[in-house]
């Protein structure tokens, strides 16, 4: 039997030893394409060749189990192909089951000191089909829909960072299966990834997808840019439409709690989630288009952000410091609300959209709001700036439509309830009260007007400076002679209900910008710097001449490109 004072030795020892093997636990794993599976993988000199989970991972490699709180590092620069039998071939689809946990996730990324080349580049996760070439492929080289696989799937608990995807092509009827290139178990991150040069078939249905991530996950800093994939300009090739451009391919599907500081650019469709909690904030939604083929649209229909939370209670949703521009749909978000829960939107700004049917009155259906259940919902729209698009013959402007029972989605109901409104800047309307409308029957909505919103004529507006073409982000007030100069109502009481970081007492950084950077394209934030609102509030979306910056201004850019189209 220990004595006492061996049993307090023996505790204290347990104390110094038990928490150095929870912190010894946590491997990190190099992976490189000169490495070789025999090496113990655990340093930049001795990489594996395959990580974990690749058919091809052998040896050493092969008997590693992965867990919670592990890395895996993939050396910048390097390509493993999922396609061809090109070194290194991971062999099929990249398949780790092996799952974090809350606070110790599984890291699936980067060390950008260490790469291949001159300076780093992400690394690449190929499928091995060619980009777009101008014309429509008559097969895929590797074909991702038939059998319908991914190039990886991954547990829960993971973050996925700093990853090029690209190189897949699908054909045939993908029906509901809706995948994606990476798919990511749920309570995960997705962050500073690149996904982009995707191919498909004529006759194939477009709900492939970049990522499938599950529930209580987020993305941060993404780019889902589709202007290297097929991707056809206004003319025969487009069949919806021959005044409108045509995109294939999607961004985001399943789930996101969280969607922020991301590029989403030539898509049929950025978002589609289904989730009772959602916020997607700070990022460009552009260039949303429909798809070439009536055989592409059956798989699913365009859409900026689209959110259905079914009957579940408690859902809301918070949409702020967007960019949403130059889209050739006829409607583009989607948001539903459970029974005495609210949908906030604010700091956005909304131009050339809905470029669809020619003419300058704007439609419906640009920002719709549903019900999850019966009851009644709340909406706050609070500092955007929404123009109309008057002046332009192709566009269609974006107002704010309450459905029922005769439009909206079969798993909603009825909208239900009250806006309140306050600062926002409506370029192209005669009054307020006409940016809302009620879709269908049973539909009622009611607006609170809380001041400081304002209605203009385009043309006034133009010479005031608000136009379309200020850089690099259109619609924004340049002087204080603008008819918004502090013509806001100070709304600071709200902020910190709105959201967690009290966005709305400072001004929209416009979402970031697309810069050519890391061997790709990276999320360059903010737009615009950040100006504190202060006391005395502007309306619409951008603060002018505060003095205080909250953001950093965004890097000079360097690398830039650009797709003319």
């Amino acid at each position: 039997m220990f004595g006492t004072t061996r049993i307090i030795k023996f505790m204290a020892l347990a104390i110094l030893i038990f928490p150095l093997v929870e912190i010894a636990s946590a491997s990190t794993y190099y992976v490189a394409a000169n490495g070789s599976d025999s090496n113990a993988g655990t340093s930049t000199s001795t990489p594996w060749l395959h990580a974990p989970g690749m058919p091809n991972c052998s040896g050493v490699c092969a008997s590693t189990t992965i867990n919670a709180g592990d890395s895996i590092i993939l050396r910048g620069g390097d390509t493993w192909h999922f396609g061809s039998s090109s070194s290194p071939s991971a062999g099929g689809t990249w398949s780790l089951s092996r799952s974090g946990s809350s606070g110790s996730p599984v890291y699936i990324g980067v060390d950008t000191s260490w790469y291949s080349g001159s300076s780093f580049a992400r690394p690449v996760l190929s499928g091995d089909n060619p980009l777009f070439n101008g014309s429509w492929p008559s097969s895929c080289a590797y074909d991702y829909g038939s059998p319908l696989h991914s190039l990886a799937t991954f547990g829960s608990y993971v973050t996925f960072d700093n990853i090029e995807v690209t190189g897949v092509c699908w054909s045939g009827n993908l029906g509901g299966g809706n995948p994606a290139f990476v798919q990511v178990g749920s309570n995960s991150l997705v962050e500073h990834s690149y996904c982009h040069g995707w191919t498909e078939l004529k006759s194939a249905t477009d709900n492939y997808n970049c990522f499938q991530v599950g529930t209580n996950s987020t993305y941060d800093g993404d780019v889902f840019d589709g202007s290297d994939a097929v991707h056809f300009a206004a003319g025969s090739n487009c069949a919806f439409d021959t005044a409108a451009p045509c995109a294939t391919g999607s961004g985001i599907y399943w789930h996101a709690a969280t969607i922020e500081h991301c590029v989403f650019r030539y898509l049929h469709n950025m978002v589609v989630i289904n989730d009772s909690v959602t916020s997607a904030h700070d990022n460009l939604f552009e260039y949303l288009e429909f798809p070439p083929t009536s055989t592409m649209v059956s798989g699913q229909h365009p859409d900026v952000y689209m959110v259905y939370t079914g009957s579940t209670s408690g859902a809301h949703n918070t949409f702020y410091n967007n960019t949403v521009r130059h889209t050739y749909v006829s409607e583009m978000i989607y948001l539903q609300a459970s029974a005495g829960e609210a949908t906030y939107i604010f700091n956005n700004i909304f131009y050339d959209n809905q470029n669809w049917g020619g003419g300058n009155t704007a439609p419906m259906g640009c920002i719709q709001l549903n019900a999850g259940n019966s009851g009644t919902q709340t909406l706050y729209v609070f500092n955007n700036t929404f123009d109309m698009d008057t002046d332009d013959a192709t566009g269609g402007g974006c107002k704010i439509e309450f459905w029922g029972t005769s439009g909206g989605n079969s798993n909603g109901a009825p909208w239900n309830g009250t806006t309140y409104a306050a600062n926002n800047h409506v370029i192209g309307l005669t009054t307020f009260a006409s940016l809302f409308s009620n879709a269908g029957s049973g539909a009622t909505n009611s607006v609170n007007d809380l001041g400081g919103n304002i209605a203009q004529a385009t043309a006034t507006a133009r010479s005031q400076g608000y136009t379309q073409s200020t850089t690099p982000v259109g619609d924004i007030i340049t002087s204080s002679s603008g008819a918004t100069y502090r013509a806001g109502t100070n709304q600071s009481s709200y902020c910190s209900t709105f959201s967690s970081d009290s966005a709305l007492c400072s001004s929209t950084g416009g979402g970031p910008l697309e810069q050519a950077a890391d061997g790709g394209q990276i999320a360059n934030f903010p737009a615009l710097p950040i100006e504190s609102r202060g006391s005395a509030w502007d309306a619409g979306a951008y603060y002018f001449g505060g003095g205080t910056t909250t953001g950093a201004a965004p890097n000079p850019p360097t690398g830039l490109s650009a797709t003319v189209n």
